[in-house]
């Protein structure tokens, strides 16, 4: 009986999460800093799609990657002095995508 049991949760929990399964798209590309006009590659950059759960941080080499099912994103990228950079982008099933993004240092004040 144990083992029937068993057998029935396994094939259960097979069939759930096999079902759940989304097809993602691949975003990629890398973060750049603007230091005197040079594209120099930022390590730990926030990357963050708006209203999700879905985000990570540069590399040492600045590249990232997210894995992101077909819709319609705004993926911010940022980190800490740099003004933010929006991007809007579609994501289309099984359609990877590659970007370059520069952020430039964020030298004006806060203001309340």
């Amino acid at each position: 009986m144990k083992t029937t049991v068993l057998l029935f949760f396994i094939l259960f929990s097979v069939t759930v999460f096999g079902s759940n399964k989304q097809e993602k798209s691949k975003i990629s590309g890398v973060v750049y800093e603007n230091v005197r006009g040079y594209k120099i590659p930022l390590s730990l950059a926030n990357i963050q799609c708006k209203g999700t759960t879905i985000g990570t941080f540069s590399e040492k080499t600045g590249d990232f990657e997210l894995d992101l099912p077909e819709g319609k994103y705004t993926v911010t990228f940022s980190f800490a002095g740099y003004k933010p950079v929006k991007k809007e982008l579609k994501i289309k099933k099984n359609k990877n995508l590659y970007l370059e993004v520069t952020l430039e240092e964020n030298t004006g004040f806060a203001q309340n």
